[in-house]
């Protein structure tokens, strides 16, 4: 299995645990995050799923449980190891966890 350390401000931190997963398997997985998380957000909330103020990428933490499925399917494990919120939102109103790359 995968397994993607996400840690905000800092550096992800990717952990093969088992061999064998192939580029295709990632690649089908960044996909899914992009089609399934980013369009069902948006169609949800109105809203654009990531926010990049300081110049990283993260996810909404309404759509990290989308991204938990479709990482499941390709035998994915995120952990997020911090939380934050992007920059110009107040602490404790919008709450947003970073997203991972491959």
């Amino acid at each position: 299995m995968l397994k993607v350390l996400i840690v905000l401000n800092f550096v992800i931190f990717v952990h093969y645990s088992v061999s064998g997963l192939t580029i295709d398997a990632q690649s089908e997985a960044d996909k899914c995050f992009i089609k399934e998380c980013r369009e069902t957000f948006f169609r949800k909330t109105g809203e654009a799923p990531l926010c990049g103020s300081d110049g990283k990428p993260y996810i909404h933490h309404f759509s990290f449980s989308c991204a938990q499925q479709c990482a499941s399917k390709y035998g994915i494990e995120l952990i997020v190891a911090y939380e934050g919120y992007c920059k110009g939102k107040p602490p404790g109103v919008e709450y947003w966890r970073p997203i991972m790359e491959f």
